[in-house]
């Protein structure tokens, strides 16, 4: 009905883009069962000040205000988006990319990586037998790429 109106349809690449563009984490690549929302930087939907507010799951983020593993942004000026399940490397340890794309508004690949929170600055990926340079940064690219 909504095509009859003229509504062009646009793929799961436009949602991630979108989605990527302004740090938005998608369940099931950047947020799983296997992680607490402080890994995924979700802290600030968790309320454990206010007795009044009783969840599952309240119990035990209580026990865990800290996480060493960190959703981290990343953007890489060279060619090439790196998928799902890529592997990073960086001093002093490696992680994985959860999500990726080509960024239209920033002309460059977006994506968001698991790492150590003490992780640096730069890492690196292989894509296609290159290696490629990343830049970490906020996984909200409208506020880390202006």
């Amino acid at each position: 009905e909504i095509i009859n109106h003229g509504v062009k349809p646009i793929g799961l690449a436009a949602r991630d883009t979108l989605r990527l563009e302004a740090g938005l984490n998608l369940y099931g690549s950047d947020m799983t069962e296997e992680n607490h929302p402080y890994d995924s930087n979700l802290s600030w939907t968790v309320d454990l000040k206010s007795k009044d507010r009783d969840f599952i799951g309240r119990d035990a983020l209580s026990t865990k205000t800290d996480s060493p593993n960190i959703l981290c942004g990343f953007y890489t000026n060279e060619r090439g988006v790196l998928s799902s399940g890529a592997k990073i490397s960086y001093e002093g340890g490696s992680g994985t990319i959860t999500s990726g794309t080509w960024s239209p508004t920033f002309k460059k690949n977006i994506g968001f990586c698991r790492v150590d929170k003490n992780c640096g600055e730069i890492g690196s990926a292989v894509l296609r037998d290159k290696k490629i340079t990343l830049k970490f940064c906020n996984t909200n690219f409208l506020e880390s790429l202006k």
